[in-house]
């Protein structure tokens, strides 16, 4: 399958586009519908009842705009709005759920996907000891992790954590953005964001060693792995350009711009 994700999709008619990925069927690149306003981190912390009900009034008009065109598999709920105090909050989880059930209530057969920042599990952790969460579909991790060797363990331990932390609910992983950390590239290289648009030959040639690695790790253990690679979870790529960014910090969250 040919995965395409959009962040955001709130202006506009996006139809042509989406019939253009589906390809009457041939070859089809299905795509995963974002919305920008539920990117928002501040309708959770602080929680604004509000804006928050506006938001799902906007993405509930999305979803049945596009609910019955088929190059959509599924919609995201939210884009790295998980921090240690929303995740904490029932109501965070609350409506969460409630943006799920609009995609089950107006586009059944369409997935409900959250998008959230890598943090050793943390989120998910707490997910799966709070009862609000009951409709969401899959998980999606914006991962920016990796180490040199062995190649089908690029990712480090997060197949193993992620297996570990949802023995219960058995939810899927989805590679919504990945690539290499943004310890990888060269400070010292002038240019715009510190450097990080110019590129000398030893840091291209540790992006390619990473992009190298995070591709055979993602073969070796993909829902499709049938010897000796694989999780108990399906472990599903997003055909999306790999991408650059701060390493995770063990049992933190660290956010840094891309």
């Amino acid at each position: 399958m040919r995965l395409a994700r959009v962040f955001s999709s709130a202006n506009g008619d996006h139809s042509d586009f989406f019939s253009a990925c589906y390809n009457n069927g041939v070859n089809p690149v299905y795509v995963l519908v974002g919305f920008g306003q539920l990117n928002n981190v501040g309708l959770y912390d602080p929680p604004n009842p509000a804006a928050f009900y506006a938001a799902l009034q906007n993405f509930m008009q999305l979803v049945q705009t596009y609910s019955g065109n088929p190059a959509v598999l599924g919609f995201i709920v939210g884009n790295e709005v998980n921090n240690p105090t929303t995740i904490a909050s029932d109501s965070f989880w609350q409506n969460v759920n409630q943006l799920c059930n609009v995609i089950h209530q107006n586009a059944p057969g369409r997935l409900a996907i959250l998008a959230y920042v890598d943090d050793a599990m943390q989120t998910i952790k707490v997910s799966e000891a709070n009862a609000n969460l009951t409709s969401l579909d899959v998980w999606g991790i914006n991962s920016y992790r990796g180490i040199s060797s062995p190649q089908t363990a690029n990712f480090d331990i997060l197949w193993s954590s992620f297996q570990a932390a949802t023995v219960n609910s058995k939810r899927p992983l989805l590679l919504t953005e990945w690539g290499a950390p943004g310890s990888s590239h060269n400070p010292n290289v002038s240019g715009q964001d510190g450097g990080q648009l110019q590129f000398d030959s030893a840091t291209m040639a540790t992006l390619v060693q990473y992009s190298n690695g995070h591709y055979s790790d993602i073969t070796f253990n993909a829902a499709t792995t049938t010897s000796s690679g694989g999780v108990a979870n399906p472990i599903v790529p997003n055909r999306a350009y790999p991408r650059m960014r701060a390493s995770p910090v063990d049992g933190a969250m660290k956010r840094a711009s891309v």
